[in-house]
């Protein structure tokens, strides 16, 4: 039987069986002072102002997931729009049984939004999870098109903080020219104190609608 549940580590999402090595990775990073803020990591948001929360329907759907590099189904995800549309939320859903009720993935819960203080301002995110952690986002958009299609990008880049690492959550929507059918591939990454980005996550999936 399928299970509701809001599974992420950070922001980006995560699957049962995947939180605890990575939470655990991360807590050891996260005991370091980040890197100096410089012009690699950080998102211009004043430069395309984005004046609704519509400027990211291109992620609005459910999107099946399939893990990286092994294409192994591990469920979908919804985003959608709440509170009359003012807010973007994204929620996930798993087909992996919890057999262990021990276990910190079945137990990890999350909720991630996307908003904004006030009309015309820039998007924001924000993210809580069931382990304590919340995380700030600034966001940053991108739409590029080719012959064979358009792709959409919607870039998460965390909040400069003394009290842990810095965190990008990126989604990438390819939309094909001749078949019509869209993907949803999306990572989620840790900044190392080199100044370096660490993959932890990638996935990647279609409309569940065209699965059928």
């Amino acid at each position: 039987m399928r299970k509701l549940v809001r599974v992420a580590v950070c922001g980006g999402l995560m699957w049962p069986g995947m939180v605890a090595g990575t939470a655990a990775w991360a807590q050891d990073v996260g005991s370091r002072t980040p890197p100096p803020e410089n012009g690699s990591m950080k998102l211009d948001v004043t430069a395309r102002p984005l004046l609704s929360v519509g400027s990211l329907d291109f992620l609005l759907g459910t999107w099946t997931a399939e893990a990286a590099p092994n294409a192994k189904p591990v469920g979908s995800y919804v985003f959608e729009r709440e509170l009359d549309g003012r807010i973007l939320a994204r929620h996930a859903t798993t087909d992996v049984g919890c057999a262990d009720p021990a276990s910190t993935a079945c137990a990890h819960r999350d909720l991630f939004y996307v908003f904004q203080d006030s009309a015309g301002a820039p998007l924001k995110a924000i993210f809580f999870d069931s382990d304590g952690h919340v995380l700030r986002y600034d966001v940053d958009i991108k739409h590029v098109g080719g012959t064979n299609g358009m792709r959409d990008y919607a870039t998460f880049l965390s909040e400069l903080s003394a009290l842990g690492p810095r965190y990008r959550l990126s989604y990438e929507r390819n939309t094909d020219t001749f078949t019509h059918k869209t993907s949803l591939s999306g990572k989620f990454e840790l900044l190392l104190p080199n100044g370096k980005w660490k993959l932890l996550l990638a996935w990647g999936g279609g409309l569940a609608a065209e699965k059928k």
